[in-house]
């Protein structure tokens, strides 16, 4: 998945026991509360929402 990506993603809890996974990927040098940044922030966000659709929707299916 990182592969098809191309960055590297933050894994959670990944014990067999869990009940809920988390995978993520963070925008570190943003202020959600910075107006004047918010347009660079929501086109980050749009972004990685597209390129995780594309890698993960048919592997979420197949489960």
């Amino acid at each position: 998945m990182e592969r098809d990506l191309g960055y590297q993603l933050e894994w959670g809890d990944q014990s067999p026991t869990a009940r809920d996974r988390r995978i993520g990927c963070y925008l570190r040098d943003a202020d959600p509360e910075d107006e004047s940044d918010w347009s660079r922030q929501h086109e980050w966000l749009a972004t990685r929402l597209n390129e995780f659709h594309g890698v993960f929707v048919e592997r979420v299916r197949s489960l």
